[in-house]
């Protein structure tokens, strides 16, 4: 009976778990390493032309993801053109949101739970590992989700939160989803909780999101104001453009707002689309389910068990917001803030109830999951959608003596592909006006 509790205790300590957490990121990680890394159309897109200091702000009609393709920019600038290095990002965001959740829960249980539900839906694991900015938006959900989770959260002490929402907005518009739910959450709990209104408790709010968000985005839209009457700008013509830049500066951010914000993927009408939306859901049952749970969850806590509490009312708010915006994009945009609803659902998760006396199931669970997480290790792939192997291979056994790409090819993407193909494999640095006059010929 003793060495049964020695055992049970050996194997509940938090050293022991920490080492089997740190050993699956460690898996994890080597086999990213090893991984064969070929690239997939948006990723190629963004290196050939997201690749200077002159375009990286441009936004093409919203997909582009901003704070991913400046440390990309910076990757490229120090290392040159390697698809697994920038791809890095997606990974390093996913590690530090696990670190983040075993700080804040303190239950490695939990955080072996997360790891098991980013193992099993495929969504998840290929834009977690892809050159795009899904994983940093998520990483930015979970700071924010615990952020707002503290009990000593004000209006006063949320100079931070602010600056990360408004940060998260500037990466990808459609955090918008999240974020408009948390901002009004908040300010719906502060309003309730006060006899007055207060202008003063709002002097964070204008500081750290109007300011910031709205300087930036006026950068966006002038940039892609230019984009769009293809005035290509640099040090060396500023003056040639000087002029007409100031006959037509407001012209310009209009334009460049009217393509940020009317794009083809903000226009998907989810309620004249339900059947893709339906679609959408067969194909990534486990994916949706996470919603779902969330949602029961957040009406259970407020309408049966009368609980106001402000996380509660962003899940609720959030599955309001969704239903009058009425747009619906593809899958992979919810991956963005798929993590804040996964965190959602384990933070009030007992899993002490699993034990009864003398017998603790929970350490049983535990290491259960860890051996279904080392199963799927095992066979762990990481970009689940078709990606350009062949194509690459294609361009490479064409490449000779590092030459400049050809231009005999008809297709657009052939040649943001070939130029990739040879950035990558001859060590180049990107040129935006080379591989312009390039493409244009």
């Amino acid at each position: 009976m003793l060495k049964k509790e020695i055992l049970i205790n050996l194997f509940s300590t938090s050293k022991i778990q920490g080492i089997i957490f740190f050993l699956i990121l460690g898996i994890i990680l080597f086999k990213f390493l090893v991984f064969l890394h070929y690239p997939v159309n948006d990723e190629v897109t963004s290196i050939s032309l997201l690749s200077s200091l002159k375009t990286s702000l441009i936004k093409f009609l919203g997909h582009n993801h901003f704070l991913s393709t400046q440390i990309g920019n910076l990757i490229i600038f120090l290392f040159g053109v390697d698809i697994m290095k920038i791809r890095l990002l997606s990974l390093i965001s996913f590690f530090l949101i696990l670190l983040i959740v075993q700080k804040q829960f303190k239950d490695y249980t939990k955080t072996f739970i997360y790891i098991f539900i980013y193992l099993q839906i495929d969504l998840i694991i290929t834009y977690f590992s892809l050159y795009r900015g899904y994983g940093i938006s998520a990483l930015l959900s979970v700071l924010i989700f615990f952020l707002i989770d503290r009990e000593n959260f004000n209006l006063k002490n949320s100079k931070i939160l602010y600056f990360l929402m408004a940060l998260m907005i500037l990466h990808m518009q459609v955090n918008l989803y999240l974020v408009l739910p948390s901002l009004i959450a908040i300010n719906f709990k502060y309003l309730k909780s006060r006899e007055k209104f207060e202008i003063t408790s709002y002097k964070n709010f204008f500081l750290y999101f109007i300011l910031p968000f709205s300087t930036l985005y006026i950068v966006f839209c002038f940039a892609e104001g230019l984009h769009a009457a293809k005035m290509f700008v640099s040090f060396s013509n500023i003056k040639d453009f000087a002029p007409v830049i100031l006959t037509n500066f407001f012209d310009l951010i209009y334009s460049g707002f009217s393509r940020l914000i009317n794009n083809e993927a903000n226009n998907v009408k989810l309620f004249l689309n339900f059947d893709y939306f339906l679609t959408n859901i067969k194909s990534h049952p486990l994916f949706f389910l996470i919603f779902l749970i969330s949602f029961l969850k957040s009406i259970y806590f407020i309408f049966l068990k009368k609980n106001d509490d402000l996380i509660h009312l962003i899940i609720l708010i959030f599955f309001i917001t969704f239903l009058i915006i009425n747009r619906n994009g593809p899958p992979r945009i919810y991956t963005g803030f798929i993590s804040f609803f996964i965190i959602y659902i384990l933070r009030d998760l007992n899993l002490n109830l699993l034990n009864i006396e003398k017998f603790n199931f929970k350490i049983i669970f535990s290491y259960t999951l860890v051996v279904l997480i080392f199963l799927k290790l095992n066979n762990l792939d990481f970009v689940r959608k078709e990606d350009l192997k062949q194509k690459y291979l294609f361009f490479k056994k064409n490449l000779k003596n590092c030459n400049f790409p050809s231009k005999y090819h008809s297709a657009e993407f052939d040649k943001h592909f070939e130029y990739f193909v040879y950035l990558q494999e001859c060590k180049k640095k990107p040129d935006i006006n080379k591989f312009y006059n390039y493409y244009k010929s």
